[in-house]
């Protein structure tokens, strides 16, 4: 926005100059009067077309301009930055502290291979590829007499996604092994085995299975029949917690779980606090694990909630809009979506204002259907561009400290509030 009233400024400069030009009349020197006077002559719009070829920073492509005034003309055309890809590396964290993850990951990662089947690498590789095209229109006034400087104004229009990275297809099993690791963590960190101290008494042995079977996921060379045996025998009356080893078994394996944290990639730390940006609602009944009571003043029994009560209801909010999601210098661990994937997309605005000059002349020395050109300038694309993950952080404003190819690719970029244009155009005179 500070930028805005110059560029306002030099667009207003260049119109007035196509605005004098077009106004400017020329003389010619007349074939039927004797005395070889000069006649006035008025010009002809869009007297010829040029067909241009282009190449350079905005891509290949193609334009037709005609002239719009003795020393003025109108270009529209399109172009389009062929696919190319470039790598950047990510690598796999669990939990929250860089120091302690490696150790961690050579833990989990013969768990993981052992129920995904597929062998678990802590590198992930992003492919990064332009994606822009857009149409443009510009004109072109030409200041001096030979007519071979030019100053452009104009604008292009494209797609807001001007960039794209996502991650490579052999680190699919990988990410699909996190996904999975994740979901068993939430189910760990969210059961009653970690928050319950009577949970063999308070859980039916249906709920007890299940967290059997999520043992056997984690565990899969240990075999837990007797476990289930004694459990179906002994949970009516006699099953008294603690006697055995084994009957701590599921806490035991629950609390290592928990403690291990979450697994995904470290891209950096929050430079900011980041909000909830809309309601978040409970998507089924949340019943309370452990019960809550006292004695009242008279000796009377006060209960306030027990076992198995609701205590947050489907559909009540549970976090309000503006509540701070994660706080300033907490790790930004991306984690893969639905899909088994992590993308990220580079966003600039639709509308981008064009400034520029430029040189040409012929291609060939006796023939002027044939010229070349060269364009210099910059298209404003909005300022800093937005790299935004698919989980909707901003990697240039919501992340910093990043490391490694993709850190210096984001302060690379984060550098450039315009992008830079040059392009080499080769024009042929169509009529």
């Amino acid at each position: 926005m500070k930028r805005l009233p110059t560029l306002l400024c030099l667009c207003s400069m260049v119109t007035a100059m196509a605005t004098a030009q077009m106004a400017q009349p020329y003389y010619l020197k007349s074939q039927s009067d004797p005395d070889n006077s000069y006649v006035k002559q008025d010009f002809n719009l869009f007297n010829h077309l040029d067909l241009s070829f282009t190449g350079g920073t905005t891509g290949l492509g193609f334009d037709l301009a005609s002239p719009i005034g003795n020393s003025v003309q109108l270009r529209a055309g399109y172009s389009a930055m062929p696919h190319w890809s470039y790598d950047m590396h990510f690598h796999v964290q669990v939990g929250d502290d860089p120091a302690a993850s490696s150790s961690k990951f050579q833990r989990l990662s013969g768990l993981l291979e052992d129920f995904t089947g597929y062998k678990v690498n802590d590198d992930v590789r992003m492919i990064g590829q332009p994606t822009y095209h857009q149409l443009k229109l510009m004109v072109d006034v030409m200041p001096f007499q030979n007519k071979n400087w030019h100053l452009t104004a104009g604008f292009f229009v494209g797609p807001k996604k001007f960039a794209k990275a996502f991650n490579s297809t052999e680190d699919m099993p990988s990410l699909v092994a996190v996904g999975i690791y994740n979901k068993l963590y939430d189910k760990v960190v969210s059961s009653p085995v970690l928050t319950d101290p009577n949970y063999f008494i308070n859980n039916s042995i249906g709920d007890i299975l299940n967290d059997i079977e999520v043992l056997r996921l984690l565990m899969p060379g240990r075999d837990f029949n007797d476990l289930i045996e004694r459990m179906a025998d002994e949970m009516d009356l006699d099953f008294i917690p603690g006697l055995d080893p084994n009957d701590n078994i599921i806490k035991q394996t629950y609390q290592r779980i928990a403690n291990y944290g979450r697994m995904g990639i470290h891209v950096g730390n929050y430079s900011h606090d980041i909000l909830y940006d809309e309601d978040e609602y409970y998507e089924e009944d949340v019943l309370y694990t452990d019960s809550d009571w006292e004695w009242g003043p008279d000796g009377e029994l006060i209960i306030h909630h027990q076992v198995g009560d609701v205590e947050h209801y489907k559909g009540e909010v549970k976090h309000a809009k503006g509540e701070v999601k994660y706080h300033k210098g907490d790790p930004y661990m991306m984690t893969p979506d639905e899909n088994s994937m992590v993308r990220a997309d580079w966003i600039v605005d639709n509308f981008r204002p064009y400034l520029g000059f430029g040189y040409g002349g012929r291609l060939m020395k006796n023939d002027d259907r044939w010229k070349i050109s060269f364009d210099c300038g910059a298209m404003f694309w909005g300022g800093t561009p937005r790299i935004v993950t698919h989980e909707g952080i901003d990697l240039c404003r919501d992340v910093e400290d990043i490391s490694g190819d993709v850190g210096r690719r984001v302060k690379f970029f984060k550098k450039f509030k315009a992008f830079p244009v040059l392009e080499l155009r080769i024009t042929y005179r169509l009529w």
